[in-house]
């Protein structure tokens, strides 16, 4: 998750709005703050559909357009454990090295 005030503009968001089978909206963002802005939701609902907490609760209409949210990019922990496998994998190259030395 993203500080309040974050600057950063990095795509990690996509949403899809398909209606009747026709895809009529699919746009990337950067947070969910700015997915609520620009479908004028609030974020709580922005996350329950992330989430898909109302599916079981919304009453399913001829035309009503199914809400799909997801993640493009990786997320903080999947970043950080491959961060940490990198300095492992040359950890490990330096100690062969040294050992070939010896």
């Amino acid at each position: 998750m993203r500080l309040t005030n974050s600057t950063a503009k990095k795509e990690i968001w996509n949403i899809k709005i398909n209606t009747n089978g026709v895809e009529t909206y699919n746009k990337n963002f950067t947070t969910l703050k700015e997915i609520a802005d620009a479908l004028d939701m609030s974020y709580s609902q922005i996350t329950d559909l992330k989430n898909q907490r109302t599916q079981m609760k919304q009453v399913r209409f001829k035309f009503y357009p199914e809400i799909i949210i997801s993640r493009i990019n990786k997320t903080q922990k999947q970043y950080y454990q491959e961060r940490r496998e990198l300095k492992k994998e040359k950890f490990e190259e330096k100690l062969e090295k040294i050992s070939q030395t010896t």
